[in-house]
């Protein structure tokens, strides 16, 4: 899997993204995983302690091959997997959780405010009083080519607020993502239509350790990323 070998989505995306949401503490909480594909998140969750981990796709490919994979590693016992569409007005778990988390899976198929608004009030709807989400995401940057150098580049043009531009990968790249362009100010927005009481924003971080890193450091220093991570307050 690409997120598990890139070392940007290891040592930047995902770890500011733990990090933020172990600040919350971890053990004996419970989480719910929008759009979890194989529980990148989930995982690290279960490792650190969490109780109970909900993962939810739309795919039942997706499920299935996230229990083989979950029961390989010896977590299935902390997981449930529900195959449902986040958007049904009468899904809800069978229990509330302390964090919901949406991790790069809005910016994949969310093409207007009003669609952003209602998953987040939905997902809001899964909360226990004073949880949060935690939703890491990225608005267009420029990344360059360059014999993928970092493992992956978009296109050249910024679209307009929810318009797509592709996405390249270096496992792949004959076979664009086509990703929709949310700056993090309508992010912020659609929170406050959804009902939340607090929005707090931060842009994503690297791990210490991986920092020097040549690959890391020309990330951040040329391509001026634009990932963010939003705590949005229940």
């Amino acid at each position: 899997m690409w997120c598990k070998e890139n070392m940007l989505m290891q040592n930047y995306c995902y770890y500011s993204t733990i990090n933020e949401i172990e600040k919350e503490g971890i053990e004996g909480k419970t989480y719910l995983e929008v759009g979890c594909g194989p529980c990148p998140i989930g995982q690290i969750l279960a490792k650190k302690g969490a109780k109970k981990i909900y993962g939810l796709d739309i795919s039942s490919s997706m499920i299935e091959n996230a229990e083989i994979n979950l029961t390989k590693l010896g977590l299935m016992h902390q997981f449930e997997l529900v195959c449902a569409d986040i958007f049904d007005t009468t899904f809800k778990l069978p229990e509330k959780v302390d964090c919901v988390v949406l991790s790069y899976v809005l910016t994949t198929f969310i093409n207007n405010m009003d669609m952003c608004t209602e998953i987040l009030r939905q997902c809001k709807k899964q909360l226990k009083p004073g949880g949060h989400i935690c939703l890491t995401d990225f608005e267009y940057v420029k990344i360059p080519c360059e014999d993928f150098w970092f493992g992956m580049y978009t296109s050249a043009e910024c679209p307009e607020v929810f318009k797509p531009f592709q996405f390249f990968i270096d496992k792949q790249p004959e076979a664009p993502f086509d990703i929709f362009h949310i700056p993090v100010h309508t992010m912020y927005e659609a929170g406050l239509k959804a009902g939340f009481k607090q929005v707090v924003y931060r842009n994503q971080y690297p791990d210490p350790e991986h920092s020097t890193n040549p690959v890391m450091k020309r990330y951040l220093e040329e391509c001026k990323p634009t990932d963010y991570i939003l705590k949005f307050i229940n």
